[in-house]
C-alpha cells in the first residue's frame, strides 16, 4: 500500500449497495473495484414506508461500512494534531484505526482493549514530518482545518469537490456530527465525519461537565444551531430526502461535545439525547447519541464504533424471574445464539452479587453487555445483593452496555457512579437513565437484541419508536450497527509510514528497558509475555519493580493469575495502591482468596486497601478472615477502627452492627 495512508492522494471508490426485499436484510457490497475506479452510483434507499426507519437507517450505515475496506493495522499517534493528520490520509477504498497514545495508563489499557478486539496484523507508531504545522489555535482556523480533514478522507479538498463526489456516487449523508473547535471531543467528530460521510455542524461552546444540567438558554441555542446547520445542508435537493421526518436524508445526530447531558422540562430532569432530534411538539426527526471525553478518550470511542463489530454478549438478569416477565433475558440469549454470537447468561438463581463478582473477577470479555437491575447512582441491586460502582469489572474488550436501572447515568462523567464507571472502564457506548424513568421507559432486553440483529443502529435500537421525551440517554455513536465484519485488505502499510511497536518492544527488551518492553507487549495484546517479564523480575529480585508492576497488573488479571496479581499489587508504590483503579482491581480478584487463605500478608494488604466508599462491605469481608487467622480480638479491633473511619452515620451504624458478631 502506498503512502496514501498517511497523506492525501486522489481517491476513488464506487459506493454501492441495494436493500434486499426482506426487512433487515444486509446490504449487498460489490467486489473490490481495484485501484482508481470510476465512481459508481449508490442505489438510493427506498422511502415508501415498506422498511421501518430504524432498519432503513441501519442498512444505509451498513452499506457504507461494507463498501470500504479496512487495513488490519492499528496506527498510534502522540496527540490530537497528529490524529487529525492521519485521519486526513484515509481513503474511501482503505481505512485503518487511529488511536492516541499519550503515555498514560488509560491510553495503554484502551489501546490494548481495542487491539484484543480488532486483532490487527500490525500496530505501528506514526510521527509527522518535522515541519508539520500545528493545528490552528483560533476557532475559525481550526474549524476550517478539521472540515478539510474530513473532506480529504472522501477524496475532496473543498466543499464543492465533496459535493461533486457525493453527486457522482449518489451518496446522501444519513447523519451529522456536532462539535466545537474549543471542545476536546472534536477528535470523535472528525473521525465519524470522515468514517461515515457526515457533515460537521459547528458550535462555539466551550467544554462543560457532562454531569451538569443544561440551562434553558444554552439548550435552545444548541438546538437552534443543530437545526439551522442541518437545514443549511439542504439534503432534500433534487426532490429526494429531506430531514424533517424519519426515513429521509438526515436521521441521526451525534453530539461530540463535553456538554451537560441532562435538561430540565417542567421541573423534571430529562435526557439531552432524547431532546436533540425532536421538534418542539415532541415529534422525532433524528436519533441522537453523545460522545464526550478528552481528545484521546473521544477518539477511542469513535474508533471502536467505526471498526469493531459486536459478536459476543453477556446478559445479566438481576431481577426475580417473577418480577417482570417481558424483561426475561432468555429469549434474547436464544436470538443472539441463533445469530452466531457467543452468549453468556446469568439469571435467578445465579443473578446475585456473589454470581456477579465471580463472573467478573478477572474482568468481563464481551462486546455487548446487558444488565437488569435497580438502584441509585452509587449502587445497583441484584437478586440478592447490592453492588457498587467498584464492583463493575475492568473490560477486557471495548463494550456496548445497556443498563436497565434508575439514575445510573445521572452523573455520567463521575466514575463513582454506575454509568460513569462503565465508561471509565472501557465501554464506548452506554444506555442509561438520568433520573427515575420507570421500567417501561426501557425496551426489554430481548426486543433490543432483536432490533440490533435487524440492523437498527444503537441510537434507535434502544428507544421506544413512538415514545415521548423522557429520561434515558444514549452515549456513544448512535450509528453503531451489529452488522457483518468489515472486509479487510491484507496488505501492509509502507515501512516509511511508521515504526512497528513489535520492533519497539524487541529493542527495549534487548536494552533491558523492561517497563517499556512490557508496555509494548500489553499494547500488542500479548498479556502472557508481559506476565512472564514480571515473573522473571520477581524470580531474580524477590519482588517486581513498582513501575513494571503498574504496567503488568491488568495483564495478570486477564491471565486469571490471582497470586501474581496480589504480588504485583504488593509491589506497587503506596500511592499507587491507593489509586481506585488498582484498589478496586485488587479487591475484585483477592476477595475470593479470603475464604481459604491464612496468609497474614494478604490480610495486611487488604486491610490497607479498605476503600472509603465501600468501607462497610470491605470490613464485613475482611473481619471473618481476621477472626479465623488472628482471633476475635483482632477482628473486634479492626471493626472498631473502621467505625472510627465511617464516613456517614449510616455506615457507622452498619459497622456497629457488624462489630456485635465478634
Amino acid at each position: 500500500m502506498s503512502q496514501c495512508t498517511v497523506r492525501c492522494l486522489r481517491v476513488a471508490l464506487a459506493l454501492a449497495f441495494t436493500l434486499g426485499g426482506t426487512v433487515g436484510a444486509p446490504a449487498q457490497v460489490p467486489p473490490d473495484p481495484g485501484p482508481d475506479p470510476a465512481p459508481a452510483p449508490v442505489t438510493p434507499a427506498p422511502t415508501n414506508g415498506s422498511t421501518p426507519p430504524p432498519v432503513l437507517l441501519g442498512a444505509r450505515v451498513e452499506g457504507v461500512r461494507r463498501a470500504i475496506k479496512v487495513v488490519p493495522t492499528v496506527v498510534l499517534v502522540r496527540n490530537a494534531a497528529d490524529f487529525a493528520r492521519i485521519v486526513g490520509g484515509w481513503t474511501l477504498r482503505q481505512r485503518f484505526p487511529v488511536l492516541i497514545d499519550d503515555g498514560t495508563d488509560g491510553a495503554r489499557e484502551d489501546i490494548a482493549r481495542f487491539v484484543r478486539a480488532f486483532e490487527p496484523r500490525t500496530v505501528i507508531r506514526w510521527s509527522p514530518p518535522d515541519n508539520a504545522p500545528p493545528l490552528p489555535d483560533d476557532p475559525e482556523g481550526r474549524r476550517s482545518t478539521l472540515d478539510e480533514v474530513a473532506r480529504l478522507s472522501w477524496g475532496a479538498r473543498t466543499p464543492e469537490e465533496l459535493a461533486q463526489v457525493w453527486a457522482q456516487t449518489q451518496f446522501r449523508p444519513f447523519g451529522v456530527v456536532v462539535a466545537s473547535p474549543r471542545d476536546p471531543a472534536w477528535t470523535a467528530a472528525v473521525a465519524l465525519a470522515a468514517g461515515r460521510g457526515q457533515p460537521i455542524v459547528w458550535t462555539d461552546t466551550g467544554p462543560r461537565p457532562p454531569g451538569d444540567v443544561f440551562d434553558e438558554a444554552g439548550l435552545q441555542s444548541l438546538l437552534t444551531t443543530i437545526e439551522a446547520g442541518v437545514e443549511a445542508l439542504n439534503p432534500g435537493a433534487g426532490g429526494e430526502g429531506g430531514w424533517r421526518g424519519l426515513g429521509d436524508g438526515i436521521d441521526s445526530v451525534t453530539l461530540c461535545l463535553n456538554a451537560p447531558s441532562r435538561i430540565t422540562v417542567a421541573g423534571d430532569r430529562l435526557a439531552l439525547t432524547d431532546r436533540v432530534g425532536r421538534f418542539a411538539d415532541d415529534s422525532r426527526w433524528a436519533w441522537c447519541g453523545m460522545i464526550f471525553g478528552d481528545e484521546r478518550t473521544a477518539a477511542y470511542r469513535a474508533m471502536c464504533a467505526l471498526f469493531l463489530t459486536p459478536r459476543s454478549a453477556l446478559l445479566f438478569d438481576g431481577y426475580k424471574r417473577s418480577f417482570a416477565p417481558p424483561y426475561d433475558l432468555q429469549p434474547g440469549a436464544d436470538l443472539l445464539t441463533k445469530a452466531g454470537w457467543k452468549v453468556e447468561l446469568s439469571a435467578e438463581p445465579r443473578g446475585g452479587l456473589d454470581d456477579w463478582r465471580a463472573r467478573g473477577r478477572f474482568g468481563f470479555t464481551a462486546d455487548y453487555i446487558h444488565v437488569n437491575s435497580s438502584g441509585l447512582p452509587s449502587w445497583f441491586d441484584l437478586t440478592p445483593g447490592r453492588a457498587r460502582p467498584s464492583d463493575v469489572p475492568a473490560l477486557n474488550r471495548p463494550a456496548i452496555v445497556h443498563f436497565i436501572h434508575s439514575f445510573s447515568a445521572e452523573r455520567i462523567d463521575d466514575p463513582n457512579t454506575v454509568g460513569g464507571r462503565w465508561l471509565a472502564n472501557g465501554a464506548y457506548a452506554y444506555f442509561g437513565s438520568v433520573s427515575e424513568p420507570y421500567l417501561a421507559a426501557f425496551l426489554p432486553g430481548p426486543l433490543v437484541t432483536a432490533r440490533m440483529l435487524a440492523l437498527a443502529p444503537w441510537g434507535a435500537a434502544v428507544r421506544q419508536d413512538q415514545g415521548k421525551l423522557w429520561k434515558v440517554n444514549v452515549f456513544g455513536d448512535p450509528l453503531i450497527v451489529a452488522g457483518a465484519p468489515q472486509p479487510r485488505v491484507e496488505e501492509p502499510l509502507d515501512g516509511s509510514a511508521g515504526a512497528s511497536v513489535e520492533d519497539e518492544m524487541r529493542a527495549a527488551l534487548g536494552a533491558g528497558r523492561l517497563v517499556e518492553a512490557a508496555s509494548a507487549l500489553v499494547i500488542l495484546g500479548r498479556d502472557e509475555d508481559a506476565v512472564r517479564l514480571a515473573q522473571a523480575a520477581i524470580k531474580q529480585n524477590g519482588s517486581c519493580p513498582p513501575d513494571l508492576a503498574r504496567v503488568v497488573i491488568h495483564s495478570a488479571a486477564r491471565r486469571r493469575d490471582a497470586p501474581l496479581l496480589i504480588e504485583l499489587y504488593a509491589s506497587l508504590s503506596r500511592a499507587d495502591r491507593l489509586v481506585p483503579e488498582f484498589a478496586d482491581l485488587f479487591w475484585q480478584v483477592a476477595r475470593a482468596e479470603l475464604e481459604d487463605s491464612k496468609d497474614a500478608r494478604l490480610g495486611a494488604l487488604m486491610r490497607d486497601a479498605v476503600r472509603e466508599r465501600t468501607l462497610v462491605e470491605d470490613a464485613a469481608a475482611l473481619a471473618p478472615f481476621l477472626l479465623r487467622t488472628s482471633g476475635a480480638g483482632a477482628a473486634r479491633a479492626f471493626v472498631g477502627e473502621m467505625i472510627d473511619r465511617a464516613p456517614t452515620p449510616e455506615a457507622r451504624a452498619a459497622l456497629v452492627e457488624e462489630s456485635r458478631k465478634y
